[in-house]
């Protein structure tokens, strides 16, 4: 069962830069990722233009590590002069920087993460995505199912979640927190956020059985998530998407150009 609100949301975009460098930004030779233009304007805009079409939105907090630097540069002029806008500064660790927004920013609504570099997301997405929750869950994670992507996209190269029966899926970078055990999941996460990539550890940290089961294809997609949702104490669910190019995020040069292709289109 599914909630239709119109409820409104707020919205965390990530936007900071990683501590060992970002090749996005080094290809631009700018200091943030953000301001890569991607079809002739800056990423971070593109993305607030989606969130802004779904009038979803009520306020955005856009995170990085240097608020004021960021906020100074001239292509977030506009954004800077919004009173829905605030630049909120966070450390190098990804959860750790949610979970240390979530104290400061306590709120009964519920808030969406993405990404400053989600340039092909549109308002109808954050649609799609938001009236899709399952009524009882405390996180909702977008994904993709592989089959969708590679069709319309056979070069990409991406993290693929696989399951029983052949399903894989792979994240979109569209997360809704809802409920105080959402925090407790982000901390969690934030224990082990190094191995995000690796998906085999990650197993075995929600526990030998759900290893086990996930590393031999056993476990459905659905089912997986009610293990992990019990080994943690919160309820995360996956909300399945039919977008090929919200797959893509702009994390390395070629991903530029694969973008760029799309917004051509």
């Amino acid at each position: 069962m599914s909630t239709c609100t119109a409820e409104k949301i707020r919205v965390i975009v990530l936007a900071g830069r990683r501590p060992e460098g970002d090749p996005v930004a080094d290809m631009f030779h700018i200091k943030y990722k953000a301001a890569a233009h991607i079809g002739g304007r800056a990423m971070l805009n593109r993305v607030i233009d989606a969130l802004d079409a779904s009038g979803r939105v009520s306020e955005f907090f856009i995170l990085t590590q240097s608020p004021e630097d960021m906020a100074a540069l001239g292509d977030f002029e506009a954004l800077k002069a919004r009173r829905d806008v605030t630049f909120v500064a966070s450390g190098n660790s990804i959860c750790g920087s949610i979970v240390d927004f979530l104290d400061q920013h306590p709120s009964d609504r519920p808030t969406l993460v993405t990404t400053c570099d989600h340039v092909l997301l549109r308002g109808s997405d954050v649609i799609a995505f938001l009236d899709s929750q399952p009524l009882d869950t405390d996180i909702a994670v977008g994904l993709v199912p592989a089959e969708t992507v590679l069709a319309k996209i056979p070069t990409a190269r991406r993290t693929w979640l696989k399951f029983a029966r052949g399903a894989a899926y792979t994240t979109c970078n569209l997360f809704l927190l809802k409920g105080p055990r959402a925090r407790a999941v982000l901390a969690f996460w934030a224990g082990i956020e190094h191995n995000r990539k690796r998906v085999w550890r990650l197993a075995w940290y929600f526990g030998p059985m759900l290893f086990i089961a996930f590393g031999m294809r056993l476990l459905s997609l659905d089912a997986a998530f009610r293990r992990a949702s019990r080994s943690i104490g919160a309820t995360v669910s996956p909300v399945i998407l039919k977008e090929a190019r919200l797959s893509i995020d702009v994390d390395k040069p070629s991903d530029v150009e694969v973008a760029s292709e799309i917004l051509d289109t």
